[in-house]
């Protein structure tokens, strides 16, 4: 007698489906300032990096005397998806600047930065015998109001060159081998009023400081032309 062998047939049934949206994915809140350093690097008015304090959401940075807050770069280092506005990007400083950091999840949160100098006594830190370390000149077709081109290019100072401005308010120059004796007053704006330069345009104080001394010119043409000129006096002690 054969053997029947009954196979039962297993039906195998594959249910389909769509997969479910998972609800499970939590976007971070997380947003904040760690860190910002103002990089000497990136601010040619800086000697060194300038690293603000934070304070929860109050953010101070110190600079030195007569620093121009009008142009700085800060490096950000921050938590969330964006900040605005962005770091590495120049702000004006002269006023608190406000960023915004947003969160993954949508919300954000305001902090506020604040640039400090201290008052200088201009009277008291300009009087000394200053050393010429570079005298730089940049002309984009500027003319002298009376003619005539300024040649630009860098003078890099001879030990034996010198700004000498004296208690009294007079001022003696020394360099590239030519020499002259005029006046200086202290304007309240950080700008220095010496006659015999008044034609380089006003004279401003950029750095002034225990060991420098920067003094920068920027004028345009009187002629219609759009010519600028910038000239730009490194000094040391």
């Amino acid at each position: 007698m054969k053997k029947l062998l009954l196979f039962s047939s297993v039906s195998l049934i594959i249910i389909g489906g769509c997969k479910k949206k998972d609800d499970s994915i939590i976007l971070s809140p997380d947003k904040g300032i760690s860190e910002i350093v103002f990089r000497a690097a990136d601010n040619d008015v800086l000697l060194q990096d300038v690293t603000a304090s934070i304070t929860g959401n109050i953010i101070s940075a110190d600079f030195p005397q007569l620093t121009p807050l009008n142009y700085l770069v800060p490096t950000i280092s921050f938590k969330g998806k964006s900040i605005t506005p962005a770091g590495k990007v120049p702000q004006n400083f002269e006023n608190p600047v406000t960023y915004t950091v947003l969160a993954e999840d949508g919300s954000t949160e305001k902090f506020t930065i604040s640039a400090n100098r201290p008052a200088a006594n201009l009277t008291k830190a300009i009087v000394a015998k200053w050393k010429i370390i570079k005298d730089s000149v940049t002309n984009d077709n500027y003319v002298y109001p009376g003619g005539g081109y300024i040649t630009p290019g860098v003078y890099w100072g001879a030990t034996v060159d010198f700004y000498d401005f004296i208690e009294n308010g007079d001022l003696s120059v020394h360099e590239n081998g030519s020499d002259f004796n005029t006046s200086y007053q202290l304007l309240a704006d950080t700008t220095i009023y010496i006659p015999d330069l008044t034609v380089h345009g006003p004279t401003r104080i950029q750095t002034l400081n225990s060991k420098y001394l920067t003094l920068f010119w920027n004028n345009t043409s009187s002629n219609g032309n759009g010519g600028k000129y910038h000239r730009t006096l490194y000094l040391s002690k």
